[in-house]
């Protein structure tokens, strides 16, 4: 399969739904190199990988950081929640 081709691939796996992790997977299964399949996903997204990659470390570190505040928060609201309860039931 000629670069062309490739890129009509990857367009046509695109359209159906299919992220492009599979479509990764699938065509280093059938012997296309990462670097190859770097070069075509660049040329079609306009960026570079590394930079794609940049924001998918940034992407996945807000998220863990926000999911970590969020549980803190959630352990505090329930914290007083059940403080209070205790405080009524308990004070009398």
């Amino acid at each position: 399969m000629a670069k062309n081709e490739l890129i009509k691939f990857i367009k046509s796996e695109r359209k159906k739904g299919i992220p492009d992790e599979t479509i990764r997977i699938m065509l280093t299964a059938n012997g296309w190199t990462v670097r190859d399949l770097e070069q075509v996903y660049d040329s079609l997204d306009g960026t570079s990988t590394k930079r794609r990659n940049a924001h998918m470390r940034h992407s996945f570190l807000a998220s863990s950081v926000y999911g970590i505040l969020r549980g803190l928060l959630y352990g505090l609201v329930c914290g007083l929640i059940i403080f209070f309860f205790v405080m009524l039931f308990m004070g009398k």
